[in-house]
């Protein structure tokens, strides 16, 4: 981010110094020249690089007729700019060596301290510090002969970025003051200050001194409001967000990061910034956020491969541009026979870099395809594990309900065998004998996996209820209504959704105390949404939520699978519950 901030600050800051040069008689080419470099500027500004680095590779081509030294810096000048925002940093190296080698020659110092703020920028996003230090000073010392304090202030500014990065923290402060100083001076504003700001802030961080990193935040805060210069006021804006992280303010570094998310052609950049918005999702505890950006990550991070290629190729055709047209005039002097040995040896050349870039684009396709099957191997296996876990879950539910249940029944009617000695004492055997062959039954009824190749969930349901036996007085109505939307519901959310009414059924009867449960299923939303009504008039739950059995565990289990959702009513007059799930998969 301090890469992106320093780059936008040395596009915009920096004066025209074409417009304040040496006040002398132009040639006509040397006139378009100057116009097509300023049109250069503004489709610069305003993100246009391809436009831009067309219009100054024109004005190149036309600079062996001038010989006004001011607009060959210029175009040169230019062009590094555009070729270090395309991340071509071999072609922008060459075309500012060319800009300061006619600099020099030309001996102004206004273009010498522009070109060598240009490469010390240059220097620190590549890491270079000892080069970017260096290229400063001559910066500084050319300003020093100059009576121009904007371009003593841009030196100090970017000198304090640039000494912070290097590690001389005082000799940040020291560049930090001096750069404040001016813009708090007669002929400084607003926008001088909140470039001040980013640099200050990064200091005192390193310093550790947080209160002084904030406070100079919460006045940029105050400036930002009166800035009218955009690019001044993203520069503070991505400083204050990176602040934010820094310090773990997650919320307000979140803000800040969806802004500039996407605004960027750097694969690099995209990537960083992903990865940080997921960070900051997962310390904000909203994971699937975070697993989605950090995917995109990775994404970006994986098409770096292929954008780093399709740069090296872009770079070697204008690396080469110029010195192939003055190749082709000395290969016309030469014989027949040296001009189809080189002519064979640029073929070779491209075959060798057309193969390549058919590698490369192959390699990442099976990384591409490797990482589609992993992923779907990672989906099967956690839907086998899933399934595993449910068949142990309902094998435990249904060991603890024969333990606790059958089996204490079927110990004490043994006990009244016995003893039975009066027609009352069978009688009563045999009501015990017909509500245990009723349990047995209903245990064995839900253990039945409903068969939905022939019905679909509506019709089960109705099944199941018809054929549950309950004891005397308890009675469940199931409002059945026909509706053909229902078969196209998948059977996996079918499935989930019977076990989940089974559970929530069997619940009612055995705990309830109720004589009436109520069950509904219907279609909401437009026929995206489900809906299952399961009440009561028992006493209720005294605590629905708290202390909750194995089987409630279970339900909430299901219901995340379904990624629905599950509300619990419960009062001394019964209990409600409804299930909303989605039915559009």
């Amino acid at each position: 981010m301090k890469a992106i901030l320093l780059i936008l600050l040395i596009l915009t800051s920096l004066p025209s110094l074409a417009d304040d040069a040496k006040d002398k008689k132009q040639d006509p080419k040397a006139k378009e020249v100057e116009a097509i470099v300023e049109k250069s500027d503004e489709l610069v500004i305003q993100g246009k690089i391809d436009e831009s680095l067309a219009l100054c590779l024109k004005a190149s081509q036309m600079l062996k007729d001038v010989k006004d030294l001011e607009a060959h810096i210029s175009v040169y000048n230019n062009l590094g700019v555009i070729y270090r925002r395309r991340n071509m940093n071999d072609s922008a190296i060459y075309y500012y060596n060319r800009a300061m080698d006619c600099a020099v020659e030309y001996g102004d110092d206004e273009w010498l301290t522009t070109l060598a703020l240009n490469l010390s920028v240059f220097y620190h996003n590549l890491k270079h510090f000892k080069d970017a230090e260096k290229y400063l000073d001559i910066a500084v010392r050319h300003s020093a002969k100059l009576d121009d304090e904007s371009m003593s202030f841009y030196c100090w500014q970017m000198g304090a970025m640039i000494k912070s990065a290097a590690g001389k923290l005082q000799e940040s402060i020291e560049y930090s003051r001096k750069a404040w100083a001016l813009a708090n001076g007669k002929d400084g504003n607003d926008d001088m200050r909140l470039r001040c700001i980013p640099a200050m802030a990064s200091v005192f961080d390193d310093l550790g001194k947080t209160d002084s990193v904030f406070h100079y935040i919460s006045v940029g805060n105050k400036l930002l409001a009166t800035c009218d210069n955009e690019i001044t006021c993203i520069g503070f804006i991505q400083a204050r967000v990176e602040m934010d992280y820094r310090h773990e303010r997650w919320r307000d570094a979140l803000s800040g990061m969806l802004l500039f998310a996407g605004k960027t052609s750097s694969g690099t950049l995209n990537s960083s910034i992903y990865q940080k918005i997921a960070n900051c999702y997962y310390h904000l505890a909203d994971y699937r956020k975070a697993y989605c950006y950090m995917d995109s990550a990775r994404m970006f991070t994986d098409s770096l491969a292929s954008k780093d290629m399709e740069a090296k190729l872009a770079e070697f055709n204008v690396k080469y541009e110029t010195k192939e047209k003055d190749m082709a005039l000395a290969l016309a002097r030469e014989q027949h026979a040296e001009l189809r040995m080189q002519r064979t040896a640029w073929a070779l050349i491209g075959s060798i870099v057309a193969a390549i870039l058919i590698v490369v684009i192959l390699v990442i396709r099976h990384r591409h395809r490797l990482r589609v099957m992993f992923i779907r191997q990672c989906a099967e296996m956690n839907e086998a594990r899933q399934y595993i876990i449910g068949l142990e879950d309902e094998r435990k539910r249904m060991a603890k309900e024969l333990h606790d249940g059958i089996a204490n029944d079927l110990l004490g009617m043994s006990m009244k065998i016995a003893n039975v000695s009066t027609p009352e004492e069978m009688k009563s055997m045999q009501s015990d004998i017909d509500r245990l062959r009723s349990e047995v039954r209903n245990i064995s009824h839900g253990m039945m996996p409903p068969d939905f190749s022939r019905l679909n969930l509506n019709e089960i349901l109705n099944a199941y209820v018809s054929g549950l036996e309950l004891g005397e007085g308890v009675k469940i109505d199931y409002r059945y209504r026909e509706d053909n939307r229902w078969d196209s519901l998948p059977k996996s959310v079918a499935y989930e959704v019977f076990r989940i009414a089974q559970e929530c059924i069997s619940n009612a009867v055995k705990h309830s105390g109720a004589d009436l449960i109520t069950l509904s299923l219907t279609v909401e939303d437009n026929a995206a949404t489900g809906l299952l009504h399961i009440s009561d008039n028992g006493h209720g739950m005294s605590e629905p939520r708290q202390g909750e059995g194995q089987g409630l565990g279970i339900v909430d289990e299901r219901v995340k699978s379904l990624n629905g959702r599950i509300s619990y009513d419960s009062d001394e007059q019964g209990t409600s519950i409804k299930l909303v799930f989605p039915i559009k998969v």
